[in-house]
């Protein structure tokens, strides 16, 4: 799990670190992209240690590919390269 260590540095639950094997941009599928508007949300982040993908933002609106609700910031989860909502990843968990 990609989480805020301070404002400005990331840590993984691994325990990389930027001073380890860093943290890359990606895109919602996981693929490491350049940091540029066109191609990077600004969100998406590649640990390099263990190679999870998560949505790492102070605040981000996105629509839950599960349940098509728009969500103004619950900390997206993302499954088979798209962005759902914490209780349709809780339910997709129970199911499986």
């Amino acid at each position: 799990m990609i989480r805020w260590r301070t404002e400005d540095e990331l840590t993984c639950s691994c325990g990389n670190s930027p001073q380890d094997s860093g943290f890359y941009a990606a895109n919602a599928s996981g693929e490491e992209v350049e940091p540029t508007e066109k191609t990077w949300d600004g969100a998406t982040w590649l640990c390099g240690g263990c190679g999870a993908v998560e949505i790492v933002a102070d605040f981000i609106s996105y629509t839950c590919a599960g349940c098509g609700e728009v969500e103004e910031y619950e900390r997206g989860v993302l499954v088979d390269s798209e962005l759902i909502c914490q209780t349709c990843a809780r339910e997709e968990a129970d199911n499986a």
